[in-house]
């Protein structure tokens, strides 16, 4: 009898997990498609946008347009997950597909993320992209993965603060929340697909994302990296992130001059949201200098100070020589805390990862790029870096595209 023992032990084990994912609910709240694209009409919007917008010689696309095979479709869909104060909130995303042929069915998907960058508007949240350009920048990351012939699923998480969350404030540049909103999507796939008679590899992994975009595609490793789960083959390509936020908060605060008053808004607003998800909960007057005050009220409690154009474009005409000397000296014993949470630059990064950034990035320093990579070969992690010689923050971006689409 004993024999049987390990065998009967392992078909009740096998059993129960089979009767566990037969019965366990979809993490999927709600679904609503956005719409379906044609493999062909993807290809004639890519090779025009890749050609004059890329600069990508015909043959070198030809290739690329050769691996798009499916007509994708697109939905918008809500999921569960906490915020940085313990709620559990349904957020939104954006999820597309290959409509495989019937023959193709069991064919494993592999999940790509795509964390986006910062967001001047509420509406420009992924989840209300209804793709009636389909070749344009912001789309080719989307537009290209679920399409190609290797069989992938995109997902693209709105984030705290946007889609279905617009009515409560974006955790900007806060790893953890970032990190929670792209797992939870990224989590929520398998049974995304079984409803939809589809299948998902759950081992690997990609995650891709360019400025708050490449801060949160890090953060999201390092839960996984941290946090094990089934995905443990993850390539990672993330671009001009400030993955050393110490290092960065130091620089852009005693920064002389700026690239337009959204440069240093992006950076108050990292502040001030820290300020308060950190339970900081300094006063204004402790923050900024006294001019700036009612400019800071108008957006308090908004994502909308990106939008502000009285805003100096010197970080040092903003914050208060107090504040910044509390920074630089790190003496503000609060803040350091709160800028080494959100440190992504130094753990123990699971599978592959490759960073992106140009050279005359005046916007997020490239020493962030430099740092990160020092210390995670450091750890022995499989990284590389890319320079673009020259490569603004803005110029930059279609060089980091093809990067990310190179991996699949």
């Amino acid at each position: 009898m004993k024999k049987y023992v390990p065998y009967l032990i392992a078909t009740l084990f096998v059993f129960s997990i089979s009767c566990e994912s037969a019965s366990k609910p979809s993490l999927i709240k709600s679904e609503k498609n956005v719409r379906t694209i044609k493999a062909d009409d993807i290809k004639k919007s890519y090779k025009e946008y890749a050609i004059n917008y890329l600069k990508v010689s015909e043959s070198r696309v030809n290739e690329e347009l050769a691996k798009i095979k499916y007509d994708i479709t697109f939905c918008k869909v809500t999921y569960e997950a906490v915020d940085p104060s313990g709620n559990t909130k349904i957020l939104s995303g954006l999820i597309g597909y290959p409509n495989l042929p019937d023959n193709e069915k069991e064919k494993p998907l592999t999940i790509v993320s795509v964390q986006h960058g910062t967001l001047f508007s509420e509406s420009e949240a992924p989840s209300f992209n209804t793709f009636k350009d389909a070749g344009t920048l912001r789309d080719a990351l989307t537009l290209i993965p679920p399409a190609h012939e290797n069989g992938y699923i995109i997902v693209v998480p709105d984030y705290f603060g946007y889609g279905s969350d617009e009515k409560d404030i974006h955790y900007y540049e806060v790893r953890p929340s970032l990190a929670e909103a792209a797992r939870k999507l990224i989590e929520a796939i398998p049974s995304f697909t079984k409803d939809k008679s589809l299948h998902t590899d759950t081992s690997r992994l990609f995650l891709f994302g360019y400025s708050e975009g490449g801060f949160a595609t890090m953060s999201t490793l390092k839960s996984f990296s941290e946090n094990r789960s089934n995905f443990t083959d993850i390539i990672t390509v993330a671009g001009a992130g400030a993955y050393d936020k110490v290092a960065t908060a130091t620089h852009v605060i005693q920064q002389t001059t700026g690239d337009s008053p959204n440069f240093t808004a992006s950076y108050l607003w990292v502040l001030l949201t820290y300020n308060t998800v950190y339970g900081i909960n300094k006063d204004l007057n402790q923050l900024v200098q006294p001019d700036l005050i009612p400019v800071i009220e108008k957006y308090a409690g908004t994502d909308k100070i990106m939008q502000s154009k009285q805003i100096p474009s010197a970080p040092s005409k903003a914050f208060s020589p107090e504040f910044v000397k509390g920074i630089v000296e790190r003496t503000d014993n609060a803040f350091m805390k709160a800028l080494e949470d959100n440190d992504v630059s130094d753990f123990n990064a699971l599978g592959k990862v490759e960073l992106v950034h140009g050279t005359k990035d005046t916007w997020v320093p490239t020493f962030n790029t430099d740092s990160a990579f020092i210390r995670l070969q450091k750890r022995e992690v499989d990284v590389d870096k890319y320079l673009y010689d020259g490569g603004t923050h803005s110029t930059t971006y279609p060089v980091f595209v093809l990067k990310a689409l190179s991996k699949l």
